[in-house]
């Protein structure tokens, strides 16, 4: 039988996850003048990048910019505090475009109320089978999918 995970079900939290995922092997991002970068926010806007990307770098280089997601907020909260913040994926671009903003610790709140919801929901969902679980033969979505087959009447 298909069922949802408890709404209890919570991460370990990591409080020096990093805002974003900037210089991880799987982001990293070649300009067509053949520069690299971590991300391709970050390439300069004749490289084939954005105006957001030159602002996020100004922020990057500033002596506030939040090196982690628990020094960030938005009107909702401090991130530190917020039991969404390992599954938090609001972009730090997302806050070069608040209106006005200059601040690069401030979070958009349409941004923090969606992953609050988002991440809510998620958690309700099986899980996400490791690599290792797969290579098992572990993976709870075709057991969970052959029993909803055999509860409609089709297996």
């Amino acid at each position: 039988m298909l069922r949802y995970r408890s709404a209890s079900t919570v991460s370990e939290g990591r409080p020096d996850r990093p805002v974003c995922r900037v210089n991880a092997p799987e982001t990293q991002a070649i300009g067509v003048d053949g520069s690299v970068t971590g991300c391709p926010l970050l390439l300069a806007p004749e490289a084939g990048g954005t105006k957001a990307g030159v602002v996020l770098q100004e922020w990057v280089a500033h002596p506030d910019w939040p090196g982690v997601r628990r020094d960030r907020y938005s009107s909702y909260g401090r991130c530190r505090d917020c039991e969404f913040v390992d599954e938090c994926l609001v972009c730090p671009v997302a806050s070069a475009n608040i209106p006005g903003n200059t601040d690069p610790r401030r979070v958009p709140d349409s941004g923090c109320a969606f992953n609050r919801i988002v991440a809510a929901c998620r958690r309700r969902f099986p899980p996400v089978a490791s690599t290792e679980d797969l290579l098992k033969g572990n993976d709870p979505l075709p057991n969970a999918m052959t029993d909803l087959a055999k509860a409609m009447g089709l297996g």
